[in-house]
């Protein structure tokens, strides 16, 4: 089996990510977020960066982070901003 950069790129930043956090650990859906910032910066210590510094704003970091109470409040806000 070949691993191309691209993808070899992609698990070195969620590795590291592992090991940086490992409270969260890696959750469904990071690889799209850590894939979308290699593509678009070509850069995999600044896709690293700023991967990290997203993760850990409030709000993806309750919602990686499995905080059930903080995604319905989300939600219900969310809701009433659509109603």
């Amino acid at each position: 089996m070949t691993i191309n950069a691209e993808s070899l790129g992609l698990m070195n930043m969620l590795s590291c990510w592992t090991v940086y956090r490992d409270d969260i650990g890696y959750r469904q859906g990071m690889s799209q977020i850590a894939g979308f910032l290699l593509i678009e910066l070509n850069n995999e210590i600044k896709a690293f960066q700023i991967f990290c510094s997203l993760m850990t704003t409030d709000t993806l970091y309750e919602f990686f982070n499995m905080n059930l109470q903080y995604i319905a409040g989300f939600c219900t806000k969310v809701h009433v901003r659509l109603s």
